[in-house]
C-alpha cells in the first residue's frame, strides 16, 4: 500500500500542473547543489520555479489526472516511461521570458535539457522547444513590429526632406559663389 506522503505528492504535482498552463520537465545530471540554487534563483527573477520530482511519482500523477485533461494524456503516449532524473519547471504566463532565461543558464550548464513542455496547452518535444527559447521574446517582437511600420514612414519623410535640403544646399553654394 503506497503511503499518504507519496499521495499527497503525486496529488500536489497534478494539481501544479493542471493549474499551470506552461511547464517544462528537464532532465539534469551530476549537477551540484550551488548549481541547482543558481537555476531557481534565476528563474526566481522571472517568476518561475522549478522542483526536482521522482519520474514514477509524476508517471502515477499524470495517470491519475489525464482523465480530465487532454494534454496530459499526450504525454502520457508519447513520453513514458520517463528515464534520467527529471525536474519540473513552472513558467508562469510570462513563459517567454522564463524560457530564455533557463536557455540562457543551460548554455552555460551542459547536464541540463528540455525533456518536453507545455505551453499555452500545447504539447512540445525537445527539439522544439530548444527552436522556441532561440526566439526572440514577446517584447522584442512588439519593437520589431512597431519599427518597421515605422520605418516606411520615416523614408517616405525622408525623401520629401532631402530634395528641400539639396536645393537650399545649391542655393547657398550659389550665394558663396556670386560673392
Amino acid at each position: 500500500m503506497a503511503n499518504n506522503q507519496k499521495k499527497e505528492i503525486v496529488k500536489k504535482i497534478g494539481e501544479s500542473i493542471t493549474n499551470n498552463k506552461n511547464f517544462l520537465l528537464i532532465k539534469y545530471q551530476a549537477i551540484n547543489a550551488q548549481t541547482f540554487t543558481d537555476l531557481k534563483n534565476k528563474l526566481k527573477k522571472v517568476n518561475a520555479s522549478v522542483t526536482v520530482i521522482k519520474n514514477t511519482l509524476f508517471e502515477k500523477a499524470i495517470n491519475i489526472f489525464s482523465i480530465k485533461e487532454k494534454k496530459l494524456k499526450d504525454i502520457k503516449t508519447k513520453f513514458f516511461p520517463l528515464k534520467e532524473p527529471t525536474a519540473v519547471v513552472y513558467l508562469g504566463e510570462n513563459w517567454s521570458l522564463a524560457l530564455k532565461s533557463l536557455s540562457d543558464f543551460i548554455k552555460n550548464v551542459k547536464n541540463i535539457s528540455y525533456k518536453l513542455g507545455i505551453l499555452d496547452n500545447e504539447l512540445y518535444d525537445q527539439n522544439q522547444l530548444l527552436k522556441i527559447s532561440r526566439l526572440p521574446g514577446k517584447d522584442q517582437l512588439a519593437v520589431k513590429i512597431i519599427s518597421s511600420l515605422q520605418n516606411p514612414t520615416r523614408k517616405f519623410i525622408y525623401s520629401f526632406r532631402f530634395n528641400i535640403n539639396k536645393f537650399v544646399y545649391l542655393l547657398k553654394q550659389k550665394s558663396k559663389e556670386g560673392r
